[in-house]
């Protein structure tokens, strides 16, 4: 054994020679099937049941792998893990698809006492994956385990493929560079690792695939533990028992029904159909949790929307190979809840030998429902800022370029992480970390958080704000993958963000099309990543169209929990938000605010702006414009309505006429709205109509203004 071990040399190895050396290390070596697209190939091309406890005798070997064996010129191989390879267990990352496995191998090298510990035999899979190598120590068995966060355990019994085999992308298995087993050999897996590992085995099935950030690891939240019930059934008729496994069954049966109809289907029509199995899943199972809505409920016990999502995505993964062969099989009925047999109605009746009254169950064709207390006790809305953004929320704040967005959401940041009451007369529920992405105005920030800080009077330099300045694709998964692991990174160190900024919407989005809803839907897809990940609200900053309406697909409309849009005159300090859409709480309101600029840096050699409230105390005894000037805008006025260009004062034109009698005067938008007003009470200007043909209706001077100053 140890001559083949040192005369090896994998550059001139064949597969035959690729085995005798895996033999030589006590690895069960076993021939593999090769690779088909489409299909399960990644098992041994022998029957291994009989091998999984011991190595198989020399001559059995050299039947396989000898000079003239049956399967010396096969190139694909693997390992038989457990007893019959010296207890060798095989870790299994899917890094290049899942979050989830990043998080935990990114928790493992944190907890590592000794990094030099986890260097052992390494292979990169033919589909981009990572396999390591251990031996168990004595005393504990690997257990042999499947998650939904792309980490799996090949323990007693299991199979992985190994180098130099050839995956069905064309890729061969290779050993990692300065990780090869006969460069580090297989290393014994250390207790903590063990420990680790014994963790996320017995977190596997209750997964909601979320991140603890207040625990020290990463691992899959468990759901709240509650006992099997005695019936199966809620008095409703819904399902309380046996939830899980009917979540499986209905997402397996609805994703062989789309391939039957749809072999190549798009990403718009597979989350539409998630959703729809989803919304069949809820009503038709209840949680056992009181006082708390039916999905919450679900989801704190671990059998809601994040279980759905993930049995959702394995089963996607499985379109071209298992749902493609049932798919071929003739179709079954759909799955439903085996329900007892029930009358049509409710009946009562008496038992006339103990004179109970006997309550027959309902019908199960209803939907669910909630009296006035179930109503009364469902959870609140919670916010971080009052009554604009919403906990665990979607939002977008739009305005034209230099309109002052990205200022007033930079000031709303640190107000969140550095413990301020209030933003903008809004209270701030919710206080911690904030996180800001953008690659725009960078050589500026230092100045425009100096700014803040000098006209708040507070100091930032501790405060939990963190600035992301590297150019992300918020389409590409990798560049996805990548900014969740540094927000869980920074989730680690100072808990997890309250908030996560991104600045602006067409700077993560290279190459896309805002018009486009598939690619919008992608990008809401990265942002619910990390607002599901983490908790947290996240805001996008967006541009205006040309007609001064949210840029892009209908799509961020929907998706939104809010929409704030910033209005500002170019060469105007002062400007206006406008809540456009709140779902938790009232919009149509607005608020003026202006662009302050303030002396900063060393000796006040640089100046930078601040975004902030207009306040009564600001806006007292402003200059009322002199008879000429106002007059000089009711020509301007006219003129405009002449040219078929009349001063709109619909929301819509989001006050035209207030903006231009401010651009002309200099006026505050409260002074410019109480002159028009006047001027229409006393008949100065009417609203009438300056193009028949487009419908535009606006301001036209009928009088004049003697007397009104």
């Amino acid at each position: 054994m140890t001559d083949t071990i040192n005369k090896f040399d994998p550059d001139f190895a064949s597969p035959s020679d690729f085995a005798a050396f895996y033999r030589a290390l006590g690895i069960q070596v076993v021939p593999a099937m090769p690779p088909e697209v489409g299909k399960a190939w990644k098992r041994p091309a022998v029957p291994w049941r009989a091998l999984e406890n011991a190595l198989i005798p020399d001559d059995a070997f050299q039947q396989w792998y000898g000079a003239t064996g049956q399967f010396s010129r096969r190139q694909n191989l693997g390992i038989i893990t457990g007893r019959a390879s010296r207890n060798i267990f095989v870790i299994d990352l899917d890094l290049q698809k899942q979050a989830g496995a990043a998080f935990w191998w990114e928790n493992i090298l944190d907890v590592a006492p000794n990094l030099s510990e986890l260097e052992t035999a390494t292979q990169t899979t033919g589909g981009g994956g990572k396999q390591m190598l251990f031996a168990a120590p004595n005393g504990w068995t690997p257990p042999t385990c499947k998650t939904p966060i792309g980490v799996d355990i090949r323990g007693q019994g299991g199979f992985a493929v190994l180098p130099p085999s050839l995956h069905e992308s064309g890729k061969e298995y290779s050993w990692d560079n300065g990780l090869e087993p006969w460069a580090v050999g297989i290393a014994d897996a250390p207790e903590w690792l063990c420990i680790q590992i014994d963790k996320l085995a017995s977190a596997y099935g209750t997964t909601t695939n979320g991140f603890d950030v207040n625990q020290d690891s990463f691992l899959p939240v468990t759901g709240i533990q509650t006992p099997t019930p005695a019936q199966q059934f809620s008095p409703t008729g819904l399902l309380i028992d046996g939830r899980e496994d009917y979540m499986t069954k209905i997402i397996w049966a609805r994703m062989v029904d789309l391939k039957r109809d749809a072999p190549m289907i798009s990403k718009a029509e597979m989350d539409e159909n998630r959703d729809d199995v989803y919304q069949m899943y809820l009503s038709n199972v209840k949680t056992r949790l009181t006082g708390v809505s039916n999905e919450d409920g679900l989801e704190r016990e671990g059998r809601g929307r994040s279980l759905f999502l993930q049995k959702w995505a394995n089963a996607a993964k499985q379109w071209d190979n298992k749902v493609a062969e049932h798919a071929n099989a003739p179709k079954a009925e759909r799955p439903q809840p085996a329900r007892p047999s029930e009358p049509a109605f409710v009946n009562y009746r008496i038992d006339t030998e103990t004179g109970e009254v006997l309550v027959d169950p309902p019908p199960t064709d209803i939907f669910e429902f909630l009296d006035v207390k179930q109503i009364k006790s469902m959870k609140d809305a919670e916010y971080v800022v009052d009554k604009i953004m919403p906990e665990n929320s979607f939002g977008i704040v739009v305005g034209a370029p230099g309109c002052g967005k990205s200022f007033l959401e930079l000031g709303k940041a640190l107000a969140i992480s550095s413990g301020q009451a209030q933003w903008f007369g809004h209270a701030i529920k919710k206080h911690g970390a904030t996180i800001y992405i953008t690659s725009e105005g960078l050589s500026d920030m230092k100045f425009r958080i100096m700014a803040w800080e000098q006209h708040y009077g507070v100091s930032a330099d501790e405060v939990p704000f963190f600035l992301i300045h590297n150019t992300i694709n918020f389409m590409s998964n990798d560049d996805t993958l990548r900014l969740l692991k540094t927000v869980a990174y920074i989730a680690k160190l100072h808990g997890a963000p309250t908030a996560v900024f991104v600045d602006t919407i067409s700077r993560v989005l290279p190459g896309a099309d805002e018009n486009l809803q598939k690619d919008m839907t992608i990008f809401i897809a990265a942002c619910d990543a990390v607002r599901q990940a983490f908790k947290c609200s996240v805001t996008g900053v967006h541009h205006t169209s040309r007609n001064g309406n949210l840029r892009g697909s209908t799509v961020f409309e929907g998706a939104a929990d809010y929409i704030l849009m910033i209005e500002r005159e170019s060469g105007d300090s002062f400007g206006t938000i406008f809540a456009k859409k709140i779902k938790t709480a009232q919009d149509g309101w607005e608020k003026a605010f202006e662009l302050r600029s303030v002396d900063v840096g060393m000796f006040g050699s640089n100046t930078s702006l601040v975004a902030i409230e207009t306040t009564t105390e600001e806006k007292v005894k402003p200059k009322w414009p002199d008879k000429s000037v106002l007059e000089s805008v009711l020509r301007a006025m006219q003129r405009d309505f002449d040219d078929r260009k009349a001063w709109a004062m619909s929301k819509n034109a989001r006050y035209q006429a207030v903006r231009n009698f401010c651009k002309l005067t200099g006026a505050t938008v409260e002074m410019a709205q109480q002159i028009l007003s006047q001027w229409q009470d006393n008949g100065v200007i009417e609203i009438d109509c300056c193009d028949k043909k487009e419908k535009r209706f606006g301001f036209r001077v009928v009088g004049s203004i003697s007397g009104e100053v």
